[in-house]
């Protein structure tokens, strides 16, 4: 398929180049949705490095999609589109055609203007290369107020349709694990391993979630906690079904949305969890609670330091103040997370 194959009158094709991880996906998703009902005549090709699961992540977002491609076709059949975004950790404006200021496009002509605007006012901030997004996200938070599910909506001049998302899930697991009749908790303390530079470990992972299940234990006993992830999880102590390895994506999407709230570090199963509406407990460590997130979650900040995010080449895999571990969440308190999952069971029971 190419852009011009299946063109049909006054259609526009845009090319969107995505990367990141899953949450970053989802949000791009999200984007997309919103983008696509605000301008129907309007279809989009990703191009993606995981085709499978681009599929999986881009499959609702709208009648405007086309088709997931690999990303290292791209650049030659890029003469192609009627326009081409990149989203990363935000919206960025690459190219567009001339054609795009008839009558047709005029929607999507303001929406790549404003786009083009906000990418055009910060080409000189990657003279800081490594903290070009800490920038930006700073930016958009203190001085807009945006978060980061808001912030290309903004930047785009668009309305957002909200967190919920039509993302498929594979909902026969909770019969598989015979949880259908149980009120659950998933719980998860892994990462994604593309944002961890060397060290193998990430900086935001909070290693005590066995302590704070003992603690919920005490109030809740008839909870069933149940471990979700995949390679870079480790065992939580207390668990009722360790399923490390052992779900797809889809499978734990359906898991987390029959669960009765999640509880995880900052990451993409918690901007899976607000597809669904389901609520999260999420300690937050080096990354902006502010920034990331979700309204109805609890967010449990950093007892000291932490928000150190971009301040640092590598601060996703060491502590920038060269501490063995990251202080901001081994110094956690067990005690104040379990506060916080109760908080949420006791807000939605």
């Amino acid at each position: 398929m190419t852009a011009q194959s299946q063109r049909t009158p006054n259609q526009i094709i845009v090319a969107i180049v995505v990367g990141g991880v899953v949450g970053d996906n989802i949000i791009a998703a999200r984007f997309l949705r919103d983008l696509g009902e605000f301008c129907p005549n309007v279809s989009f090709d990703i191009y993606t490095s995981n085709v499978a699961l681009g599929r999986w992540i881009y499959g609702n977002v709208g009648s405007g999609l086309r088709d997931c491609f690999q990303d290292t076709s791209f650049g030659k059949i890029s003469e192609e589109y009627d326009a081409i975004l990149e989203i990363g950790d935000t919206v960025k404006f690459l190219q567009a055609k001339l054609t795009l200021t008839n009558n047709h496009s005029e929607r999507l002509s303001k929406i790549l203007a404003s786009i083009r605007s906000f990418s055009d006012g910060h080409k000189d901030d990657k003279t800081l290369a490594y903290n070009h997004d800490g920038i930006v996200a700073q930016e958009l938070l203190y001085k807009h107020g945006k978060n980061r599910a808001t912030a290309n909506h903004f930047i785009a001049g668009i309305s957002y349709g909200g967190d919920r998302y039509a993302l498929a899930a594979d909902e026969n697991v909770v019969a598989k694990h015979a949880l259908g009749d149980k009120r659950y908790v998933t719980v998860h303390n892994g990462f994604d391993l593309s944002q961890i530079t060397h060290s193998g470990t990430a900086s935001k992972v909070y290693p005590r979630f066995g302590e704070v299940i003992k603690e919920v234990r005490k109030a809740r006993p008839e909870l069933i906690f149940v471990q979700i992830g995949a390679s870079t999880s480790v065992n939580i102590d207390g668990v009722d079904l360790n399923l490390i390895g052992q779900t797809s994506l889809p499978e734990a999407a359906g898991l987390i949305k029959g669960a009765i709230c999640h509880l995880d570090n900052e990451g993409g199963l918690v901007t899976i969890a607000s597809c669904y509406g389901i609520r999260c407990c999420v300690v937050f460590g080096p990354s902006s609670a502010d920034y990331f997130s979700y309204d109805g979650n609890v967010a449990i900040r950093p007892a000291e330091c932490g928000g150190c995010w971009w301040i640092a080449k590598d601060w996703m895999s060491r502590c920038p103040r060269g501490m063995n571990e990251p202080v901001c969440m081994y110094k956690q308190p067990p005690s104040v997370v379990a506060k916080g999952v109760l908080q949420l069971l006791n807000a939605y029971p």
